[in-house]
């Protein structure tokens, strides 16, 4: 199990010894196993690999990928399908096993598996230590694949009714989402709109990176939740749900500015 970003030096001791007991495991189940071979394809468990036995790779190469992304390589030396003993199950959407140019697979039957487990205590030791250099290897392995980042930590203020929550020409900082309470937003003095509960505002400034276009007064207490613009951009990247309500709100205040400005022309 080899993963496709840079292994560590702990990841490479840990898969030799990996590799090393399921060699000899292989060794003292050899004679039920039965040869697979399988060519280049997208999805292994279409083409011959079945969810009843356990493969010994004996040569090539399998790609585990999902969403597109190799995850890590199934290699020589390596044992695959050690989840089948957990039962039946299917494959998540994205989910597929690839053989990138061929693979040479030694397969053991399930029952053929299990029954040895029982009778031989060398086999069900090496066993043993498999499924726990193999939990050890996906640890290190889920550690090098998930990115390093700080959560962000969103804060709270309470504005009293009649105070400014953001100025017209301010640099932009923050955006905000109105927890509780009503305000009104004002350019040049001018009313132009609302914001209610579960409103997202201030954030164009922020995205844009220019000043502060209007001013937002607190029309009554508001609690307000306040995202630094650096927090921002990480909460959108890793809650891409937060970006369609925001896309919601901002098409939102463009159609009340563009009702607010048919009303001044008629006027």
């Amino acid at each position: 199990m080899i993963p496709t970003v840079e292994h560590s030096l702990d990841f490479q001791q840990a898969h030799a010894c990996y590799q090393d007991a399921v060699g000899r495991w292989a060794n003292l189940m050899s004679r039920q196993g039965e040869i697979l071979r399988l060519n280049t394809c997208d999805n292994a468990y279409s083409n011959g690999l079945t969810r009843d036995r356990v493969y010994f790779v004996q040569a090539g190469t399998l790609a585990y990928r999902h969403d597109d992304k190799t995850l890590f390589q199934w290699n020589e030396g390596d044992l695959l399908g050690v989840e089948h003993l957990a039962g039946a199950f299917s494959q998540a959407p994205g989910e597929l096993l690839a053989v990138e140019d061929y693979a040479l697979l030694v397969g053991f039957r399930l029952e053929d598996v299990e029954a040895a487990l029982v009778q031989d205590a060398g086999i069900r030791r090496l066993w043993l230590q498999i499924i726990g250099l193999q939990q050890v290897l996906l640890s290190k392995l889920v550690g090098q694949l998930v990115e390093q980042e700080n959560q962000p930590v969103p804060g709270f203020r309470r504005f009293p009714e009649g105070a400014e929550i953001i100025r017209q020409g301010d640099e932009a900082e923050y955006v905000y989402t109105i927890i509780d309470g009503t305000a009104d937003v004002l350019v040049d003095g001018v009313k132009v709109g609302e914001i209610g509960e579960e409103e997202i505002f201030g954030a164009l400034a922020v995205l844009t990176g220019g000043r502060r276009c209007a001013t937002v007064i607190a029309t009554r207490t508001c609690s307000v939740m306040m995202v630094h613009r650096d927090e921002f951009f990480l909460m959108v990247k890793t809650h891409p749900h937060l970006f369609m309500a925001l896309v919601q709100d901002m098409a939102k205040t463009i159609l009340k500015l563009n009702d607010r400005v048919v009303d001044l022309q008629g006027r």
